[in-house]
């Protein structure tokens, strides 16, 4: 790690908290050796969250002219590469990455909202309450600067990552990782209430352009802010629902619809209680011949998970009759 440039600390924990913390999945990741910034991209370049996307190629294919640096966990067993991973991405990379955040700018802008998405994601497996106040005084520096940086909010060519921004937020809130850690020093007011500030800065409109991933971030990002019910969290509500009933040449593309898939799976959301889940996966397979082999992949998989969540009453099946399942938990 210690040959690592600016940025590369936040590259690693995106890799890390793409799912390699939950038990079960294999602990190998690698980053090119670019700053942050240069991997993610301006959001006028490419769309918002495109490397949250599953990675077809083996990482062995990767050309050696390329200059690359990677990190691979050498382990027994599968409970032993969890454990290396968590202890490297919140004892070291995750407060890194936090150090190096720095005053959020035009330019940063897209790189800690990559980052915050990324802690949100990975932060049902934090050690416990030493490691968040551990990170706590850089996580309330970073969000306070998010919402004090003005053109992400008001440059339309910026919503992908403020879509990004707000459902971190929201995730993270809800996991009460924006609340001052147990027993920390810090006052409750350290804390900028994202809620309060997102009602005011937000305006719907600059979101109208972006991605299916982004609105559904978006939308995500605001019923867990507890503003689902809001005009904010109305507005975004409908501009999704837009999206999903579109269809011919402005329908989203299959590929965002996997990527959808994949984003409520990481944060832990593709459940029965999930409101988009059902229409997500609907739409998924019926593009079924229109995705590529591993987007294949990726979808049987994810129904797999799903149908794992579904307990169904067989004998309130039968009454209600042929068409009708009814779905408990």
């Amino acid at each position: 790690l210690e040959g690592l440039a600016d940025g590369e600390a936040a590259l690693l924990c995106r890799a890390l908290a793409r799912g390699r913390l939950n038990a079960g999945e294999t602990v190998e990741l690698g980053a090119k050796a670019t700053s942050c910034s240069d991997a993610v991209g301006d959001a006028g370049r490419a769309p918002a969250l495109d490397h949250w996307v599953a990675d077809p190629t083996p990482s062995s294919e990767t050309p050696s002219s390329e200059p690359s640096v990677g990190i691979a966990a050498s382990v027994m067993d599968e409970e032993d590469a969890v454990a290396a991973a968590r202890e490297l991405f919140w004892h070291r990379l995750a407060p890194r990455a936090l150090g190096e955040l720095g005053e959020v700018t035009e330019e940063s802008g897209a790189g800690a909202a990559d980052l915050f998405l990324s802690l949100a994601v990975a932060w049902r497996t934090l050690p416990g309450p030493d490691a968040h106040a551990a990170l706590w005084r850089g996580l309330a520096s970073g969000v306070a600067g998010a919402l004090e940086h003005g053109a992400m909010w008001d440059d339309a060519a910026l919503a992908p990552s403020a879509a990004c921004l707000v459902g971190a937020l929201g995730l993270l809130q809800e996991q009460a990782a924006l609340e001052p850690p147990v027993g920390g020093s810090c006052s409750p007011a350290a804390m900028t209430a994202p809620s309060k500030r997102l009602v005011r800065l937000l305006d719907i409109g600059q979101f109208a352009s972006v991605d299916l991933p982004s609105l559904l971030l978006l939308d995500l990002g605001l019923r867990c802010l507890g503003l689902g019910t809001s005009r904010v969290g109305r507005d975004a509500n409908h501009l999704l629902e837009e999206a999903l009933r579109e269809s011919g040449a402005g329908a989203a593309l299959p590929s965002e619809v996997c990527l959808s898939l994949l984003l409520l799976h990481d944060c832990g959301r593709l459940t029965p209680q999930e409101p988009w889940a059902c229409e997500l996966l609907r739409l998924a397979a019926n593009d079924v011949d229109r995705l590529k082999r591993f987007e294949r992949r990726l979808l049987a998989k994810l129904l797999g998970r799903l149908a794992t969540c579904l307990h169904c009453d067989p004998a309130a099946a039968a009454a209600a009759g042929p068409q009708a399942l009814r779905f408990q938990g």
